[in-house]
């Protein structure tokens, strides 16, 4: 799992545009009971391979 910073540095983008690819469905999140999102190695790969 990786932390926000870590999946937006990977991609190239800000934390803001993760955040707002992530409501539009572009990219899948899991929110913990906190409110803090995660976001699956797997998935961030996934649209760095397309």
């Amino acid at each position: 799992m990786l932390r926000p910073s870590e999946a937006a540095a990977l991609l190239g983008v800000t934390t803001r545009t993760l955040l707002r690819m992530s409501e539009r469905g572009d990219v899948a999140s899991l929110e913990l009971p906190s409110g803090h999102r995660r976001y699956r190695y797997s998935d961030i790969d996934a649209l760095i391979a397309d």
